[in-house]
């Protein structure tokens, strides 16, 4: 059963929650995308496997051993091919914030 939004969180447990979505999902998309994605790029690996690879891995640092692995995968698929279009971390850096921070908030 889902806990309601609770208010009651120590702010410096907040600011740390906080802190910790900005600089992961930049942080995540850097390594991910801004590295893995281009170095493979650059090996000229066929485009599809390149994105494969990229999300399974990415969806391998999400492990939690149940189907979001799957859900975290085909979102990375996704990701990968809009970056392959538009090609800017900042983007996806905000999304995946953005993303990390209703998680949160659904889940407290």
């Amino acid at each position: 059963m889902r806990k309601k939004f609770d208010l009651s969180i120590p702010r410096t447990e907040l600011i740390v929650h906080i802190i910790s979505f900005i600089f992961g999902g930049i942080a995540e998309e850097a390594i991910f995308t801004g590295l893995l994605h281009e170095y493979l790029k650059k090996t000229k690996l066929p485009f599809l496997l390149n994105i494969f690879i990229v999300s399974f891995l990415f969806s391998l640092a999400h492990l939690d051993f149940s189907l979001a692995f799957f859900g975290i995968f085909i979102v990375r698929v996704v990701f990968l091919t809009g970056y392959y279009f538009y090609p800017s971390l900042i983007f996806f850096g905000i999304y995946h914030t953005l993303r990390n921070i209703i998680v949160y908030i659904m889940y407290i």
